[in-house]
């Protein structure tokens, strides 16, 4: 399957219940991507397509080395976003090989240098989590998904779930419009946590 005229699907390497992300070749790069597709049957649900389409609009704006870089997207029919593919493992997984605190302590600091800076364009990520980090082949600390990201412009209403028990504060499961960049630090803290300690989100959420 080709989309845009461009990227060729090889296989599908993660699925949430909302999207599933593809590694792609980019035929005119000649090189990988991580494809973002949103499940065909969320495509007419307004308020689900409406947040994809934002985290594309979100994706166009950034140009961070913490961040895989936006390459193309398309919002009509099919949803889909295109963007670097990071070669590498994420952090949950390689929490579970054992990592040497001088590790996180790095990864910390560029995660937080990269929140940093999307803090100061006006955007929160609110779902910092290991699942949510990928570490390069070089050993750099990627941030991922910024489907539920938000930006000044707000279209979460209350009552909706933004963000994974375990990881957000008590505030923001209360209220995800009122997460602020406290929020991502907050979840970046017990993020990193979790992977000294080799504890779950569901255990955390309880603790």
């Amino acid at each position: 399957m080709l989309l845009g005229g461009r990227f060729e699907l090889q296989a599908r390497i993660g699925v949430g219940g909302s999207a599933s992300v593809y590694r792609a070749l980019d035929t005119q790069r000649d090189d990988l991507a991580a494809v973002k597709v949103l499940h065909p049957d969320l495509t007419g649900e307004e308020r689900t397509a409406e947040r994809f389409v934002r985290e594309i609009e979100v994706h166009r704006r950034l140009d961070h080395p913490g961040i895989p870089a936006y390459r193309a997207s398309s919002s009509e029919g099919m949803h889909w976003m295109a963007t670097d593919f990071v070669e590498g493992d994420c952090l949950a997984a390689l929490a579970s090989r054992g990592l040497k605190p001088s590790e996180v302590a790095t990864w910390g600091l560029e995660l937080c240098a990269t929140l940093g800076w999307l803090h100061d364009l006006g955007i929160v990520h609110r779902d910092v989590k290991p699942d949510n980090v990928m570490v390069d082949r070089d050993g750099r600390a990627l941030l991922l998904d910024l489907g539920i990201a938000r930006t000044e412009a707000r279209i979460t209403q209350h009552g909706d779930l933004m963000g994974t028990p375990g990881f957000m504060p008590v505030e923001q499961e209360l209220d995800p419009r009122d997460a602020d960049p406290r929020t991502d630090l907050y979840a970046l803290g017990v993020s990193l946590y979790a992977v000294l300690t080799l504890r779950s989100g569901a255990e955390l959420a309880y603790d």
